[in-house]
Order: C-alpha cells, then sequence, then structure tokens
C-alpha cells in the first residue's frame, strides 16, 4: 500500500477525509475515499481538478483500491471548511 493513513480529517457528504503518508514521495497528502454510494468517482475528480484557488490543493492522484475509489491532494495544516463557515 502506496499511503498510509495517519488519522481522519473530517467527512462530507461524498466521503471522509484522512492526512496520509505518501511512501513514494515521502509527501503528506490528503486522502478522500469516497463513500460506495458516489455513482460517478470520475466525475467527481473531474470537477475537484478544474477548482482553481490560493487555498484549494490540486488533485495529485486518483486510483481505486480494494473496490474503493480514492482522490489524494496536497494538504495544508489549518483549519477545516466546516469550522470556517460553521
Amino acid at each position: 500500500m502506496r499511503l498510509e493513513i495517519l488519522r481522519e480529517l473530517g467527512s462530507g457528504a461524498t466521503g471522509v477525509v484522512y492526512l496520509a503518508h505518501d511512501r513514494f514521495t515521502g509527501a503528506t497528502v490528503a486522502l478522500k475515499r469516497l463513500r460506495p454510494d458516489v455513482a460517478f468517482p470520475e466525475q467527481e475528480v473531474r470537477i475537484a481538478q478544474k477548482i482553481t484557488h490560493r487555498n484549494v490543493r490540486r488533485v495529485n492522484d486518483f486510483h481505486i483500491e480494494d473496490g474503493v475509489s480514492q482522490i489524494s491532494m496536497g494538504h495544508v495544516e489549518g483549519q477545516n471548511l466546516r469550522a470556517l463557515v460553521g
């Protein structure tokens, strides 16, 4: 397994986000594991790739492991979105 999950960061409508360590690159990443009921995981990735904002990290990788669709992206320390808008 390339990504080692360190801890859960949060969850939302389409999945759960974890802090993970990429054993290949040595980077710390945010790993979003999509819920099984997400009908079009590839569409979720395409949407995420189109978002450009200084506070949003780009998608690094999309893969399916053990039947679970996963999106990895750069991780930034700080408050989560729910804390900022809630």
